[in-house]
């Protein structure tokens, strides 16, 4: 088994989830129109969601389309990077939910 291509995954899965994190962060430094306080940050944390699950979808099947020997290892590295980013989306969450219901 080569430890590489897991940390090679790994290392990839991260960086699609922190582009979805930064693209959170600026829609939600956009002000994104609503009713209530939380909807703009509630609509960019679903495009953020949405960005991720695209990102690492696709890195994955690339990932395993070039190191078909590798599979397993691909899946190990590209699971253990959803952990930071189940945590990433749980504090956004609690964010988002901070706000006030309610129009001003």
């Amino acid at each position: 088994m080569d430890q590489r291509v897991a940390r090679r995954a790994f290392g990839f899965a991260l960086v699609a989830h922190l582009l979805a994190a930064a693209s959170f962060l600026v829609l939600d430094a956009a002000d994104l129109e609503g009713c209530d306080q939380g909807d703009g940050a509630a609509a960019a944390l679903a495009l953020a969601i949405v960005l991720d699950l695209v990102l690492a979808v696709t890195l994955l099947v690339v990932l395993r389309r070039r190191h078909p020997g590798e599979r397993r290892q691909v899946l190990l590295g590209w699971a253990a990077a959803l952990i930071p980013a189940i945590v990433g989306v749980v504090v956004a969450y609690e964010y988002v939910e901070s706000f006030l219901s309610g129009c001003p």
